[in-house]
Formats: C-alpha cells, structure tokens, sequence
C-alpha cells in the first residue's frame, strides 16, 4: 500500500507531489513510492557529486521524481533491470541542467559587476 509521507523526505513543493500523485492509480503509486525507496539517496550522492551542494542536489532529486511521476506510465513498463538507469539518466540531466542554470546566473552576475 502507498505511503505518501514518505515522500515528505524530497524537499519543497510537497503540495505538488501530492496533486500529482493524486492522479495515479495505486499501482503507480506502489511503484513510485517503490523506486523512492530503493533510488533516493543513491540518486541524491550521484546528483551532489555533480552539483557539491545540498541544496542543489536536493532540488535535482525533487525534479527527478517529478518527472518520473509524470512519465511513470513509461517506466511500469521498463524491465525491473532497467528503471534505475532510466532514474540515474534523469538526475544527470537534472543535475546538469541546475549547473548549466547556475553557471548562466554567475555569468549575469559578472556582466552586472562590469557594468559598475
């Protein structure tokens, strides 16, 4: 049976995980709780490798089950072997584009500081 306060562990946007998983069967919600269990901190280490911040890996995990929710109809139909290859490749992505997005933010900054 789904857990949905085990979920509470992701940081920020609770309430959206919740009008989310709202709109899963229990089946779906099994599997996401499922994969939360067995992923969560390994996809957090691999996104704070990237990342080297709380905070940024925290919001790169969020996003990760964000779009594994919404795709998880794809993934139910994923071989057992294949999910977590499928969730590592989205925190990479999502882990990349935080830094991709970060980088533009110090790049801002520095032509505002030029300005001056």
């Amino acid at each position: 049976m789904y857990k949905l306060p085990e979920l509470k562990l992701l940081s920020g946007g609770d309430s959206l995980f919740i009008i989310i998983l709202g709109t899963l069967s229990d089946t779906e919600k099994d599997l996401v709780n499922q994969i939360f269990k067995d992923s969560n901190i390994k996809l957090y280490n691999i996104s704070f490798q990237i990342l080297r911040s709380h905070s940024d890996a925290e919001e790169a995990v969020s996003q990760t089950f964000l779009k594994i929710i919404s795709s998880i109809e794809k993934i139910s139909r994923l071989p057992g072997s294949k999910i977590m290859p499928y969730c590592v490749v989205i925190v990479k992505n999502e882990a990349t584009n935080i830094l991709r997005n970060r980088m533009k933010s110090v790049s801002m900054g520095e032509l505002e500081a030029d300005k001056w």
